[in-house]
């Protein structure tokens, strides 16, 4: 994991007494707060919703779920929005919202380094 990823997943498994987790950021750092949620010893975390703004290169999970992509809708939307259930996918002990790619699909995602992310 890299380090902001590692810290968004400790962050979150340490949450107490929260009405709703809003989660300013990209795809990578929502699936490393849900897996702080399902890694967390506080088993009300487990039915805490998750808000999202998108923040991150292409938020795919957001533009799935309709979130809109200007800040201010988004955390209007986070701030006063109903909550809906999604169904995570599992693979090895690890959660995932969006998508499981195995082979060259999985090697691709593997191979884009950091720095072509930042470029884009």
């Amino acid at each position: 994991m890299e380090n902001h990823y590692f810290l968004a997943f400790n962050f979150t498994k340490d949450i107490r007494n929260a009405d709703r987790i809003i989660i300013a950021s990209g795809d990578g750092t929502i699936n490393e707060v849900i897996n702080g949620i399902r890694n967390s010893q506080n088993r009300d975390l487990i039915n805490t919703p998750v808000a999202l703004v998108p923040l991150g290169t292409t938020n795919v999970l957001a533009k799935e779920l309709g979130i809109p992509e200007k800040i201010e809708k988004a955390v209007d939307l986070a701030l006063n929005g109903a909550a809906h259930k999604i169904s995570l996918g599992r693979i090895n002990g690890r959660c995932f919202s969006l998508m499981a790619g195995i082979g060259f699909d999985g090697e691709t995602v593997l191979g884009v380094k950091a720095a072509t992310l930042i470029r884009l």
